[in-house]
């Protein structure tokens, strides 16, 4: 999966993110990655609640669907902002929100441990899931 990160400056201004309705197609990427699951990824930084975590509020499009959690898009922009913003040995915590815009508010909360040398040793991602359907599949 690729996920475009795009950073915006206000709640308002991601409430005016609409769906293109088409999906993204991006030159240039590495072979593997050219013909793979790419969507835009849009956040809005919040205050850092109890010096504790990073807060982010985030929508994740992907041509005319909207995902209410995305865990992957989520692990991807924390990854990137930790590399970013990390230090060496830090365990930097994040909690994100995303759905809200279409009545479907998700919490999603990612751990990402830094090594000494300021890469990624561990990422842990948790949230809830709630069934929203059932069903079955005969061959």
């Amino acid at each position: 999966m690729t996920f475009v990160l795009v950073e915006l400056d206000s709640l308002e201004a991601l409430k005016l993110v609409s769906l293109a309705g088409q999906s993204l197609a991006i030159d240039g990427l590495d072979q593997g990655w050219d013909k793979t699951f790419i969507a835009t990824y849009f956040f809005v930084r919040m205050e850092k609640r109890s010096g504790v975590a990073t807060t982010l509020q985030t929508r994740m499009i992907e041509g005319p669907l909207e995902d209410p959690a995305t865990g992957a898009a989520a692990s991807a922009l924390t990854a990137y902002l930790s590399l970013k913003e990390g230090t060496p040995d830090e365990t930097l915590r994040y909690e994100l929100v995303q759905g809200v815009e279409m009545g479907r508010r998700s919490e999603i909360f990612i751990d990402i441990e830094m090594d000494s040398d300021k890469s990624i040793s561990k990422v842990f991602l948790e949230g809830g899931a709630v069934q929203v359907m059932e069903g079955r599949l005969t061959i």
